[in-house]
């Protein structure tokens, strides 16, 4: 049953807003109709209807319920909320600040906790602000200098810098595809990611190139997702990668943490995993 919308309906003949563009826009993009939008959100066909063409002007209230349903992020539920003449619902607090001690305090302790898999926390641009012992241990195989997982640095760039990790992954056609595509995807949801913008302008030709600008099918093995596979010698470490994010957040900056764990792919792998931290327990001679 739809429930009354707390609007004000305004005189006709109807005058656009930014708002009722904005409304439009979101909507169109999901794929949703009118009728659609009102079903999820609880109201009529109608009330949108006189929303996105200017006649009705909602509440706060009535945004932010908008906007659970069309917004992917906080930073886009406050976009709704300005074009609606409202001020912001969600801030953006420092990452070291007081608001985030406990948020960011859990993200250590599940890093820690994933040890002797490798883990770190990246933000939406992919930088990396923190990584366990097991991801330090790991990667400073390929690079010794800490690059990798040193301060600044970027997790999906690395992947495709030829002084990055590309030298050592054996499928990198494979994993250079799949990530341009979520870096690609990243950059339609937000356009003004500046990491995003660079991958694509510096490595898109390239790997269009390299994989002759066709989907590339990769081998059937009966894996739960895709793997990576970063060689070292003879030596072949494949792992995939699973991600944790707060479930609910209510602050920008929260809602961009991201743990990315690498988990192994193989028994080798696993068994490697496990020799790096033993190495670092072993008593020193």
């Amino acid at each position: 049953m739809a429930v009354a919308m707390e609007d004000t309906v305004i005189g006709s003949p109807a005058r656009t807003t930014p708002f009722a563009d904005l409304l439009r826009e979101l909507r169109t993009r999901r794929g949703l109709s009118q009728l659609q939008l009102a079903s999820v959100a609880g109201y009529s066909q109608r009330h949108i209807s006189f929303l996105e063409s200017g006649r009705s002007q909602p509440t706060r209230g009535a945004v932010l319920v908008l906007a659970d349903a069309l917004c992917d992020t906080l930073e886009a539920r406050n976009g709704l909320l300005n074009a609606a003449r409202f001020a912001d619902e969600y801030p953006a607090s420092p990452l070291e600040g007081e608001a985030l001690r406990l948020a960011v305090a859990a993200c250590r302790q599940t890093l820690d906790a994933m040890t002797p898999f490798p883990a770190v926390l990246i933000d939406r641009q992919w930088t990396v602000l923190g990584a366990n012992r097991a991801a330090i241990a790991f990667y400073s195989q390929f690079q010794p200098n800490g690059r990798w997982t040193g301060p600044a640095a970027n997790g999906m760039r690395t992947h495709f810098e030829p002084d990055g990790l590309r030298p050592f992954i054996a499928n990198w056609p494979e994993v250079a595809q799949h990530y341009m595509v979520r870096v690609r995807l990243r950059l339609l949801e937000d356009p003004t990611n500046a990491v995003a913008r660079g991958i694509v302008a510096d490595f898109g030709d390239e790997v269009a190139a390299a994989t002759g600008g066709q989907a590339r099918v990769l081998p059937a093995g009966g894996e739960a997702a895709f793997t990576i596979a970063l060689r070292k010698g003879r030596a072949v470490y494949r792992y995939q990668t699973l991600f944790a994010a707060f479930s609910d957040p209510q602050d920008i900056t929260a809602s961009q943490l991201r743990i990315e764990c690498f988990v192994p792919a193989d028994e080798a792998t696993r068994a490697h995993f496990l020799s790096l931290e033993a190495a670092r327990k072993a008593p020193a001679p």
